[in-house]
């Protein structure tokens, strides 16, 4: 009986763990926690895991999945797409850098 109560326990927790998770760097280290929890669970569905996944994603990431619902097939192709999109962001991201204009002070007196 003891080992049902933790067992129950464990999962109520992993759930838990789930439903908070939020993706505060790279979707690839995201990737790894949200498998780790779900590793704990044998009775979580599909469609579950999905959801906890989609609502975990930053919202940048979250929006382009929200407006591609035909992304949204399985959650393995959810990971990959994640993973190329945040990928995509970062690289792109690196390249970017804002025009500055920079103050020239101005001789005091012209010749």
């Amino acid at each position: 009986m003891c080992q049902r109560f933790q067992s129950r326990n464990s999962a109520l927790f992993a759930r838990q763990k789930l439903h908070t998770l939020k993706q505060r760097g790279s979707v690839t280290k995201y990737n790894l926690q949200s498998e780790t929890i779900r590793s704990a669970l044998d009775d979580l569905g599909e469609t579950d895991a999905m959801h906890y996944y989609f609502m975990g994603l930053k919202p940048k990431i979250r929006k382009h999945f929200a407006e591609n619902p035909n992304l949204r097939t399985d959650l393995s192709t959810m990971m990959n797409i994640a993973e190329c999109l945040d990928n995509e962001q970062f690289h792109n991201a690196s390249k970017f850098q804002p025009y500055t204009v920079k103050h020239h002070p101005q001789p005091e007196s012209f010749p």
